[in-house]
Parts: structure tokens; C-alpha cells; sequence
């Protein structure tokens, strides 16, 4: 996933400025939101790096979620 958001970084600086973002479909407004988590309408490179970490993170839990059921 990170890797497909950061074709979106036109100048190559590792983040994902608010102008960047607007290429990401109309969906991509809530990882947006999911992600930036100083609300600055822009994605660090570390907003990216612990998005895909929760990401993770979620997804386990939903499998052992389901495992349990």
C-alpha cells in the first residue's frame, strides 16, 4: 500500500504533500484522514511508515478475531 501511495510523490521527498493527495480517488479521503495524524492534509513519510504498521496491526487482529469466533 505505501508503496502505491508514493508514486503519488511528484517531488521524490518521501512524503505526500495536500496537492499529491488529491490525485487518490475520492476513497482515499478517509486514509487520509486514518493516516495524517498531525492534520495537516499531508502524509509524512512517517504518517506513511505507522499507517502500514496499523494496518498490520489491524488486520491480525480481525484474524484472530475471526479465528476465536
Amino acid at each position: 500500500m505505501t508503496e502505491r501511495l508514493l508514486k503519488l510523490d511528484a517531488n521524490g521527498d518521501g512524503s505526500l504533500s495536500a496537492d499529491e493527495l488529491t490525485k487518490l480517488p475520492e476513497g482515499g479521503q478517509r486514509l487520509i484522514k486514518f493516516a495524517d495524524r498531525d492534520e495537516d492534509g499531508a502524509l509524512s513519510s512517517e504518517e506513511l511508515t505507522n499507517m502500514k504498521d496499523r494496518g498490520a496491526e489491524m488486520r491480525r487482529e480481525r484474524q484472530q478475531n475471526e479465528q476465536s469466533e
